[in-house]
């Protein structure tokens, strides 16, 4: 599994790569106050499965670069992407 952190708008924004029961793998978003434990997960625009990791990966790059903010609530504000 890949992770990546990144702090917006003081929220850590990470995404992972998983992979599902059908051997797909897509990209799990979630958001968490810097101040608070509780862990949000929001979906990634287009919610694609990829057949590999490593393209899931780099989907997750891409989405990553578009966000934009963090609303009040966690939610991810993105750019198009």
């Amino acid at each position: 599994m890949t992770m990546n952190h990144q702090e917006i708008d003081g929220f850590e924004v990470s995404w992972s790569v998983i992979q599902d029961a059908a051997g797909q793998f897509k990209l799990n978003l979630t958001t968490r106050r810097l101040d608070d434990a509780e862990v949000m997960t929001w979906d990634v625009p287009g919610a694609r499965s990829f057949s590999t990791a490593g393209e899931a990966e780099r989907h997750g790059r891409y989405v990553s670069l578009g966000l934009r903010g963090v609303k009040s609530d966690g939610a991810p504000i993105y750019t198009v992407v």
